[in-house]
Protein backbone atom coordinates (compact mmCIF):
# COMPACT_ATOMS: atom_id res chain seq x y z
CA UNK A 1 0.00 0.00 0.00
CA UNK A 2 1.41 2.94 -0.67
CA UNK A 3 0.42 6.42 1.44
CA UNK A 4 0.59 9.69 -0.06
CA UNK A 5 0.36 12.64 2.43
CA UNK A 6 -1.43 15.96 1.79
CA UNK A 7 0.01 19.32 3.06
CA UNK A 8 -1.88 21.66 0.20
CA UNK A 9 -4.67 19.83 -1.39
CA UNK A 10 -6.87 22.93 -2.14
CA UNK A 11 -4.07 24.43 -4.41
CA UNK A 12 -4.41 23.58 -8.55
CA UNK A 13 -1.03 22.09 -8.92
CA UNK A 14 -1.49 19.41 -5.69
CA UNK A 15 -4.55 18.85 -7.22
CA UNK A 16 -3.09 18.11 -10.57
CA UNK A 17 -0.67 15.99 -9.35
CA UNK A 18 -2.53 13.66 -7.09
CA UNK A 19 -4.60 12.99 -9.96
CA UNK A 20 -1.29 12.04 -12.08
CA UNK A 21 -0.48 9.85 -9.03
CA UNK A 22 -4.16 7.93 -9.11
CA UNK A 23 -3.82 7.40 -13.03
CA UNK A 24 0.05 6.53 -12.53
CA UNK A 25 -0.93 3.91 -9.78
CA UNK A 26 -3.86 2.63 -11.52
CA UNK A 27 -2.14 1.89 -14.89
CA UNK A 28 0.87 -0.11 -12.82
CA UNK A 29 -2.31 -1.82 -10.90
CA UNK A 30 -0.51 -3.21 -7.91
CA UNK A 31 -0.55 -0.68 -4.95
CA UNK A 32 -3.20 0.49 -3.47
CA UNK A 33 -3.30 4.56 -2.95
CA UNK A 34 -4.62 6.16 -0.17
CA UNK A 35 -4.07 9.42 0.98
CA UNK A 36 -3.18 11.04 4.82
CA UNK A 37 -5.37 14.58 5.31
CA UNK A 38 -5.30 17.17 8.04
CA UNK A 39 -8.94 17.38 8.66
CA UNK A 40 -8.72 21.25 9.59
CA UNK A 41 -5.51 22.29 7.14
CA UNK A 42 -7.28 23.55 4.58
CA UNK A 43 -11.06 24.08 5.93
CA UNK A 44 -14.32 22.10 5.58
CA UNK A 45 -14.33 22.69 1.90
CA UNK A 46 -11.16 20.98 1.45
CA UNK A 47 -12.86 18.06 3.32
CA UNK A 48 -16.10 17.71 1.37
CA UNK A 49 -14.32 18.06 -1.90
CA UNK A 50 -11.90 15.39 -1.23
CA UNK A 51 -15.25 12.93 0.17
CA UNK A 52 -16.83 13.47 -3.03
CA UNK A 53 -13.78 12.23 -4.55
CA UNK A 54 -13.52 9.02 -2.37
CA UNK A 55 -17.14 8.04 -3.28
CA UNK A 56 -16.06 8.71 -7.10
CA UNK A 57 -12.64 7.02 -6.66
CA UNK A 58 -13.42 3.80 -4.26
CA UNK A 59 -9.43 3.35 -4.36
CA UNK A 60 -9.20 6.57 -1.63
CA UNK A 61 -9.27 6.69 1.38
CA UNK A 62 -8.65 9.55 3.51
CA UNK A 63 -7.32 9.19 7.09
CA UNK A 64 -8.40 12.44 9.11
CA UNK A 65 -5.89 13.69 11.69
CA UNK A 66 -5.44 16.22 14.10
CA UNK A 67 -2.96 18.94 13.86
CA UNK A 68 -2.47 21.63 11.59
CA UNK A 69 0.67 22.98 10.19
CA UNK A 70 4.39 22.19 9.02
CA UNK A 71 5.45 22.65 12.69
CA UNK A 72 3.00 19.69 13.72
CA UNK A 73 3.73 17.47 10.93
CA UNK A 74 5.38 14.83 13.08
CA UNK A 75 1.70 14.46 14.94
CA UNK A 76 0.07 13.95 11.66
CA UNK A 77 2.75 11.46 10.82
CA UNK A 78 2.01 9.60 14.35
CA UNK A 79 -1.83 9.74 13.87
CA UNK A 80 -0.86 7.78 10.90
CA UNK A 81 1.09 5.29 12.37
CA UNK A 82 -1.15 4.70 15.14
CA UNK A 83 -4.29 4.80 12.47
CA UNK A 84 -2.17 2.54 10.23
CA UNK A 85 -0.78 0.06 12.95
CA UNK A 86 -4.37 -0.59 14.66
CA UNK A 87 -5.65 -1.79 11.35
CA UNK A 88 -2.94 -3.50 10.52
CA UNK A 89 -3.17 -5.43 14.01
CA UNK A 90 -7.17 -5.53 13.84
CA UNK A 91 -6.62 -7.28 10.68
CA UNK A 92 -9.02 -4.96 8.84
CA UNK A 93 -5.71 -3.86 6.79
CA UNK A 94 -3.60 -6.93 5.13
CA UNK A 95 -0.79 -5.34 3.25
CA UNK A 96 2.71 -6.86 3.97
CA UNK A 97 4.28 -3.81 3.28
CA UNK A 98 3.02 0.12 3.13
CA UNK A 99 5.02 3.24 1.79
CA UNK A 100 4.88 6.97 2.86
CA UNK A 101 5.23 9.58 0.17
CA UNK A 102 4.93 13.29 0.04
CA UNK A 103 2.14 14.34 -2.21
CA UNK A 104 4.88 16.01 -4.24
CA UNK A 105 6.41 13.20 -5.24
CA UNK A 106 7.07 10.77 -8.26
CA UNK A 107 7.30 7.03 -7.31
CA UNK A 108 8.52 4.52 -10.02
CA UNK A 109 6.45 1.25 -9.49
CA UNK A 110 8.30 -0.91 -11.64
CA UNK A 111 11.56 0.33 -9.62
CA UNK A 112 9.87 -0.23 -6.49
CA UNK A 113 8.16 -3.45 -7.13
CA UNK A 114 11.51 -4.48 -7.75
CA UNK A 115 12.90 -3.28 -4.64
CA UNK A 116 9.60 -5.22 -2.44
CA UNK A 117 10.85 -8.49 -4.40
CA UNK A 118 13.97 -8.71 -3.96
CA UNK A 119 14.76 -6.49 -1.15
CA UNK A 120 12.06 -6.42 1.27
CA UNK A 121 10.48 -10.39 1.21
CA UNK A 122 13.93 -11.62 2.80
CA UNK A 123 12.84 -10.06 6.36
CA UNK A 124 9.82 -10.02 8.07
CA UNK A 125 10.74 -6.69 10.42
CA UNK A 126 12.23 -4.55 7.88
CA UNK A 127 11.71 -0.43 7.24
CA UNK A 128 13.08 1.73 3.92
CA UNK A 129 15.08 4.85 4.03
CA UNK A 130 17.78 6.98 3.42
CA UNK A 131 20.85 7.19 5.16
CA UNK A 132 23.22 10.15 4.77
CA UNK A 133 26.29 11.30 6.09
CA UNK A 134 26.28 14.85 7.83
CA UNK A 135 29.41 15.52 5.16
CA UNK A 136 26.65 15.26 2.47
CA UNK A 137 25.38 18.78 2.17
CA UNK A 138 23.61 19.06 5.68
CA UNK A 139 26.59 20.59 7.97
CA UNK A 140 24.10 22.89 9.77
CA UNK A 141 24.63 21.92 13.68
CA UNK A 142 21.09 21.49 13.96
CA UNK A 143 21.00 18.73 11.57
CA UNK A 144 24.16 17.24 13.62
CA UNK A 145 21.99 17.67 16.78
CA UNK A 146 20.51 14.74 15.18
CA UNK A 147 22.69 12.20 14.58
CA UNK A 148 23.18 8.44 15.72
CA UNK A 149 26.64 8.72 15.44
CA UNK A 150 29.28 10.34 14.67
CA UNK A 151 29.19 8.89 11.31
CA UNK A 152 25.72 8.75 10.02
CA UNK A 153 22.40 10.89 10.51
CA UNK A 154 18.91 9.32 11.57
CA UNK A 155 17.85 6.77 9.12
CA UNK A 156 14.51 8.57 7.27
CA UNK A 157 16.63 11.71 6.52
CA UNK A 158 14.10 12.00 3.79
CA UNK A 159 10.70 12.65 4.42
CA UNK A 160 9.36 12.50 0.89
CA UNK A 161 9.81 9.20 0.92
CA UNK A 162 9.73 5.67 3.06
CA UNK A 163 8.47 2.92 4.48
CA UNK A 164 7.80 0.01 6.89
CA UNK A 165 7.03 -3.71 6.66
CA UNK A 166 3.39 -4.69 8.54
CA UNK A 167 5.35 -6.28 11.34
CA UNK A 168 7.54 -2.87 12.05
CA UNK A 169 4.99 -1.01 11.99
CA UNK A 170 2.72 -2.67 14.37
CA UNK A 171 5.71 -2.59 16.65
CA UNK A 172 6.00 0.93 16.17
CA UNK A 173 2.61 1.42 17.01
CA UNK A 174 2.81 -0.60 19.90
CA UNK A 175 5.84 1.40 21.04
CA UNK A 176 3.83 4.89 20.37
CA UNK A 177 0.96 3.46 22.75
CA UNK A 178 3.08 2.25 25.66
CA UNK A 179 5.44 4.83 26.03
CA UNK A 180 3.26 7.88 25.25
CA UNK A 181 6.46 10.40 25.37
CA UNK A 182 8.44 9.52 22.80
CA UNK A 183 10.94 12.33 21.29
CA UNK A 184 9.56 14.28 19.10
CA UNK A 185 11.50 17.04 16.84
CA UNK A 186 10.18 19.74 14.68
CA UNK A 187 11.51 17.62 11.68
CA UNK A 188 9.75 14.52 10.75
CA UNK A 189 12.47 12.75 9.25
CA UNK A 190 14.94 13.26 12.54
CA UNK A 191 11.60 11.77 14.66
CA UNK A 192 11.00 8.87 12.63
CA UNK A 193 14.96 8.06 13.00
CA UNK A 194 14.58 7.85 16.71
CA UNK A 195 11.38 6.08 16.43
CA UNK A 196 12.95 3.57 14.12
CA UNK A 197 16.08 3.27 15.95
CA UNK A 198 14.54 1.87 19.16
CA UNK A 199 12.29 -0.71 17.54
CA UNK A 200 15.32 -2.68 16.10
CA UNK A 201 14.03 -3.99 12.46
CA UNK A 202 16.68 -4.24 9.54
CA UNK A 203 16.92 -1.30 7.25
CA UNK A 204 17.32 -0.79 3.58
CA UNK A 205 18.49 2.50 1.86
CA UNK A 206 18.63 3.89 -0.12
CA UNK A 207 15.37 4.65 -1.88
CA UNK A 208 15.13 8.47 -2.16
CA UNK A 209 18.11 10.96 -3.26
CA UNK A 210 18.49 14.71 -1.86
CA UNK A 211 20.58 16.86 -3.32
CA UNK A 212 18.78 20.00 -3.84
CA UNK A 213 18.11 21.57 -7.24
CA UNK A 214 19.94 18.85 -8.94
CA UNK A 215 19.57 15.82 -11.52
CA UNK A 216 18.99 11.98 -9.85
CA UNK A 217 22.23 11.09 -8.90
CA UNK A 218 21.08 7.01 -8.96
CA UNK A 219 18.66 7.38 -11.74
CA UNK A 220 18.91 3.21 -12.47
CA UNK A 221 18.02 2.59 -8.71
CA UNK A 222 16.22 5.76 -7.75
CA UNK A 223 12.72 5.30 -6.75
CA UNK A 224 11.18 8.55 -5.26
CA UNK A 225 11.43 11.39 -6.37
CA UNK A 226 10.72 15.30 -4.55
CA UNK A 227 9.11 17.45 -7.57
CA UNK A 228 7.50 20.88 -7.61
CA UNK A 229 6.39 21.17 -10.60
CA UNK A 230 3.28 19.58 -11.97
CA UNK A 231 4.75 19.65 -15.73
CA UNK A 232 7.61 17.61 -14.20
CA UNK A 233 5.44 14.68 -13.05
CA UNK A 234 3.77 14.52 -16.45
CA UNK A 235 6.71 14.73 -18.93
CA UNK A 236 7.94 11.34 -16.78
CA UNK A 237 4.39 10.28 -17.09
CA UNK A 238 4.84 10.75 -21.21
CA UNK A 239 7.92 9.32 -21.23
CA UNK A 240 7.52 6.25 -19.71
CA UNK A 241 4.49 5.40 -21.41
CA UNK A 242 6.06 6.11 -24.34
CA UNK A 243 8.66 3.52 -23.52
CA UNK A 244 11.58 6.07 -23.08
CA UNK A 245 13.98 5.73 -20.03
CA UNK A 246 13.69 7.00 -16.76
CA UNK A 247 17.74 8.38 -17.16
CA UNK A 248 16.40 9.51 -20.45
CA UNK A 249 14.19 12.18 -18.55
CA UNK A 250 17.10 12.90 -15.70
CA UNK A 251 19.09 14.10 -18.56
CA UNK A 252 16.91 16.84 -19.52
CA UNK A 253 14.73 18.08 -16.86
CA UNK A 254 16.39 19.54 -13.49
CA UNK A 255 14.18 18.35 -10.13
CA UNK A 256 14.29 19.78 -6.76
CA UNK A 257 15.41 18.09 -3.59
CA UNK A 258 13.25 17.77 -0.55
Amino acid sequence: MLISMLSMCGKEERNTMRQLQRDWFRQWGFLDLKFVLDENENGINCVEQLAAEQSKYNDLVFIPTKRQGYKQLIYKIESMVQFLGGELESGRYNYKYIFKTDDDSFIRPERLRKFVEDACGKFDECYFGALFKPSEGHSSPDYKARTLSDRFVFPFASGAGYGWSKSSLIKLNGMIKATGGLVKYEAEDATMGQWMSQIETTHFGEIHWTKGPSLCENPDTCLVHAIKKPNEMKKMMELEQAGKSYVEFCKTIRLNGP
